[in-house]
């Protein structure tokens, strides 16, 4: 039977180590993924330094480590009929999946998961957006996240 951890699946350490270096506004080299295999392949992403780094992802408020290291937090709820529609589209056409497979994995694997270990996260952002997002809500986005970066006199 297989078992998923985020634990073997993010090498957190190293990814704390980038935030870090993106915190000291160093340039940062990223591994890169083949979500098709699922695995690390050869090669890597060199990123520069900026004064605002935007990273997305499923899992990054459950650290507390690397919650910490993140100044504004940003919470997507979306309905799970979008959830669905929009990951049958996407896995059918990016990663070669029948719709067969990708309604197998969202039943036993991907939904129970998101309950667990996902939707558990809203209690920690800072702001918490209804999927779809609106025009007026990014615009409002955009202005609070300006505002925090005078704040921090960036």
């Amino acid at each position: 039977m297989y078992r998923y951890s985020s634990a073997w699946a993010i090498d957190w350490p190293a990814f704390e180590q980038v935030l870090r270096r993106c915190a000291a506004r160093e340039r940062v080299s990223l591994p890169l993924y083949d979500f098709a295999t699922h695995a690390r392949v050869a090669g890597e992403s060199v990123c520069e330094s900026a004064s605002l780094v935007v990273v997305e992802g499923l899992w990054l408020f459950r650290q507390p480590a690397i919650r910490d290291l993140l100044t504004f937090k940003i919470f997507i709820r979306a309905p799970q009929g979008l959830c669905v529609e929009r990951r049958v589209a996407r896995d059918t056409r990016e990663r070669g999946r029948t719709h067969e497979e990708v309604m197998t994995q969202w039943k036993h694997f991907t939904l129970p998961m998101f309950e667990r270990f996902v939707a558990p996260q809203e209690r920690w952002a800072d702001v918490i957006l209804e999927a779809p997002v609106s025009a007026s809500e990014v615009s409002q986005l955009k202005n609070r996240i300006a505002e925090n970066l005078c704040a921090f006199g960036i």
